[in-house]
């Protein structure tokens, strides 16, 4: 969520926190108040709710330090590409072309998988470039049939070396689309008690739903929401007293 604040996000937070420290204090009925406290709806769902987000929420930080583990393995074990899929290649046997953008943008870029079939069929490597230059020789079209073949051996390596990590982080994914369906419910029910409009403060504070950076209409919406039936809570509450 975008907020149109030029405070800086901590001191957001700040504040989002202090209100709901306020809130939970507001929400401590005195001992004159039991009475009229026994049997009204309690907030015990959302709280519970609340603290199982923040539960899975430790549980991500933790793979997420395992995902970056995996990934520094995975980096050491790849294979690097050959260096000939960054070497220019005989077009026509007089007009040698570059790998990717190397003809227009400082590189290093290799040659691609579209790149080498197109001058493997006879094509030009850049899609759109002048016909003039007429098709690719025989030897061009027999080198680049070859480094596809070893480019399919590479990807194939490549894949066996971050197979780990990668279901690792279809894993951790699938953790933090939870995560995010459970915040949404937790920020979407109406809390009936002050204690429970606390707790949504603070999930708010550590999704840091704030910041700047954010920016998500329908958690923008239920936030909106929440605040009002804060005020409503509030009202009620000074009601009675």
């Amino acid at each position: 969520m975008r907020v149109s604040s030029s405070a800086p996000a901590m001191s957001r937070r700040s504040i989002l926190r202090g209100i709901a420290f306020a809130l939970v204090g507001a929400s401590v009925p005195a001992a004159a108040f039991v009475g009229r406290e026994i049997g009204r709806p309690n907030d015990g769902e959302l709280v519970g709710r609340c603290q199982l987000w923040k539960d899975q929420g430790r549980k991500l930080k933790r793979m997420e330090k395992r995902l970056r583990v995996y990934a520094a393995e995975a980096k050491s074990r790849a294979p690097a590409l050959p260096s000939e899929f960054y070497e220019q290649i005989d077009y026509n046997g007089y007009f040698p072309v570059l790998p990717s953008n190397g003809a227009f943008v400082n590189g290093p870029y290799s040659w691609s998988r579209e790149e080498l079939t197109r001058m493997a069929s006879g094509d030009h490597p850049m899609e759109g470039a002048d016909e003039g230059n007429g098709p690719s020789s025989p030897d061009c079209q027999a080198n680049c049939r070859r480094l596809l073949r070893r480019l399919a051996k590479h990807e194939r390596a490549v894949k066996q070396a971050w197979r780990e990590h990668d279901r690792f982080e279809r894993r951790y994914i699938r953790e933090w689309r939870d995560h995010w369906r459970l915040f949404m419910q937790v920020i979407g029910t109406r809390a009936e008690t002050l204690a429970g409009a606390a707790a949504q403060f603070e999930v708010i504070e550590r999704e840091d739903l704030l910041s700047p950076f954010r920016s998500h209409a329908v958690a923008q919406a239920r936030v909106v929401r929440l605040m009002r039936n804060v005020r409503r809570l509030v009202a009620a509450q000074s009601a009675e007293a």
